[in-house]
């Protein structure tokens, strides 16, 4: 596989050309973020929902 071969392609009404490697590159780093975006979202919501929560029953409050 060639990864200098240069890839054209148009956003808009504009032509673009790029080396495979490099839009490789940047499709991979985009992956990345992602799955680590999703994870530290997980991670906090997951923090903030397993926080002590407060029950009331009858007057008394109850932390579960």
């Amino acid at each position: 596989m060639n990864l200098k071969k240069n890839i054209r392609f148009k956003i808009g009404s504009e032509d673009w050309e790029i080396p495979l490697g490099v839009l490789l590159l940047l499709i991979l780093i985009t992956i990345v973020l992602m799955i680590g975006g999703a994870y530290l979202g997980y991670r906090f919501g997951e923090r903030m929902a397993g926080g002590p929560q407060l029950t009331i029953v009858l007057g008394n409050p109850i932390y579960l």
